[in-house]
């Protein structure tokens, strides 16, 4: 199996990604707010 180019990859994603954005879909709009503190796991 060929691997594809690093460069190539990036470029890919960086084309869905503005795929996404362009059908009004922000995949990165999320505000995180956690619930719980690692402290608090423990």
């Amino acid at each position: 199996m060929q691997e594809t180019p690093l460069s190539e990859l990036i470029q890919q994603r960086i084309k869905k990604l503005e795929n996404l954005r362009n059908m009004g879909i922000e995949p990165y709009d999320g505000v995180f707010e956690p619930q719980h503190s690692t402290y608090e796991n423990f």
